[in-house]
């Protein structure tokens, strides 16, 4: 593990695939992939309509 450096991973979506990952516990991996899967709908929703600035109501 390198030192003095900001944890980080990719997430791959809709693959589910995680790559390039320091830093992190497991757990940490599995706390954030639940969440980016439950949320999976929104982020794509918002995706297609141009980002979050675009979202309504935000």
């Amino acid at each position: 593990m390198k030192k003095n450096c900001f944890n980080h991973g990719v997430y791959w979506l809709p693959e589910g695939k995680w790559e390039d990952i320091v830093g992190y516990t497991t757990e940490q991996l599995d706390y954030f992939q639940e969440f980016v899967e439950s949320e999976k709908a929104l982020i794509f929703e918002f995706a297609k309509n141009g980002g979050l600035e675009h979202a309504s109501g935000l």
